[in-house]
């Protein structure tokens, strides 16, 4: 059923669209919880559709990822990368195409999943208790430099979207008056003050 919502959902798109085709949602399936966002996506307005498919883009993050558990490291995090993926690109695809305020909103989206996920994933290192022997402490250090070059490319390439950000409100400061993205541009701003310091 949720499949064949998709292909109706995408069907219903390209034949409504006003401007541009509507690009095809990157999901085999969507969850019902983020239903509601997939019609809005590819039946309202080029403006609410592409607010719709950053809301899509992050629920469908948020479900497809519910149930991963990390236990291995690298498999679960490979398993995380892999669930994301067509999240990230359907952020890529609002980003490419939309106004400035909704290239803001897809790419503060984009930053809050990678570094969510690098949370995530970081904070199920077990805590090391005082008593913890030498040894153990070593491995414990290890477990947590070997997760965190894992992950470093998420907070990475978030830092990338925060920086892009800031440069897009500096470069067009009239985006800092738009009620829809001030909390984005004012957390973004927020998150690249120790590069622009270091200039």
């Amino acid at each position: 059923m949720q499949r064949l919502l998709v292909s109706v959902l995408c069907t219903i798109g390209a034949a409504t669209a006003s401007a541009a085709p509507a690009a095809k949602l990157p999901f085999d399936t969507i969850h019902a919880a983020c239903s509601g966002f997939a019609r809005a996506a590819v039946t309202g307005t080029p403006r609410a559709a592409a607010e719709a498919k950053i809301s899509l883009a992050s629920c469908e993050a948020r479900e497809r990822t519910r149930a991963i558990a990390i236990v291995d490291q690298e498999r679960s995090v490979r398993e995380l990368a892999a669930a994301i993926a067509p999240c990230l690109e359907l952020l890529q695809d609002v980003h490419s195409r939309s106004g400035l305020v909704t290239q803001v909103a897809a790419l503060y989206a984009d930053a809050n999943i990678r570094t969510g996920f690098a949370v995530r994933a970081l904070s199920t290192v077990s805590t090391l208790p005082a008593s913890a022997s030498e040894d153990l402490a070593a491995r414990h250090d290890l477990d947590v430099l070997t997760l965190r070059e894992r992950v470093q490319h998420w907070f990475d390439r978030a830092h990338a979207d925060f920086v892009e950000i800031d440069r897009m409100v500096r470069r067009h400061p009239e985006l800092a008056r738009e009620p829809a993205i001030a909390a984005a541009v004012a957390h973004a701003a927020r998150q690249v003050v120790p590069v622009v310091a270091g200039r």
